[in-house]
């Protein structure tokens, strides 16, 4: 997701009903200006989020149905 030159200016509905469509980690590197430190923290997010749903996927094999 690319950054967007922010504009003073309100948002119309549409638009205000897209904001939820935002992935919460992408909204919060969005506040970091330093594009190397950026890159680095997303590829951070990436591999534990990566990480949580092997967790997750090797918890529920373990579970008896």
């Amino acid at each position: 997701m690319d950054l967007v030159p922010l504009k003073k200016h309100s948002l119309t509905p549409a638009q205000f009903e897209q904001l939820a469509d935002v992935p919460p980690e992408e909204e919060w590197l969005a506040n970091i200006t330093n594009l190397k430190t950026r890159r680095a923290y997303k590829e951070d997010v990436r591999k534990s989020l990566e990480s949580c749903a092997i967790y997750l996927r090797n918890d529920l094999g373990q579970q008896a149905f």
